[in-house]
């Protein structure tokens, strides 16, 4: 389970366009002491939560302290994207999706199609000897 809260959130993270910069002082005037410091759009990510009446995904605000907004889940499909690409090639593709406003890339751990017995673009199986319990470290690099 470890490995699909990292991968998750790593998507989320490569796949969300930058959150709007906050506002420049007006010209000529110092800004006064910051109370609030900008987080970064990882850190906002790192703490997506669920709204307690459960009716939406929630995101921080940028500033600390700032309200939270709706998570606006856009997303696209990659189902084999770990499987049968190579880092460079998701890479490539995640850019084009965050270029183009997509918010979340839904993919596969184990791919449908021959994921158990055909090696990634590297090599390596998903599993160790097929065991679910095994994860093999190489394959999720």
């Amino acid at each position: 389970m470890n490995y699909l809260t990292c991968l998750l959130l790593s998507f989320l993270l490569a796949t969300t366009p930058l959150l709007a910069q906050s506002k420049k002082p007006a010209s000529g005037k110092k800004p006064a002491a910051v109370a609030k410091r900008q987080r970064t759009v990882a850190e906002v990510n790192a703490m997506l939560y669920i709204q307690p009446d459960k009716r939406f995904i929630m995101q921080p605000d940028r500033t600390v302290g700032g309200p939270g907004k709706p998570f606006f889940w856009l997303g696209d499909t990659a189902w084999e994207l770990f499987h049968r690409l190579t880092r460079e090639e998701a890479d490539l593709y995640l850019k084009n999706r965050a270029d183009k406003g997509f918010t979340v890339i839904q993919a596969v751990i184990l791919a449908e199609f021959d994921g158990l017995t055909q090696p990634n673009q590297y090599g390596a199986l998903p599993l160790q000897n097929n065991d679910p319990t095994k994860p093999n470290e190489a394959y999720f690099q």
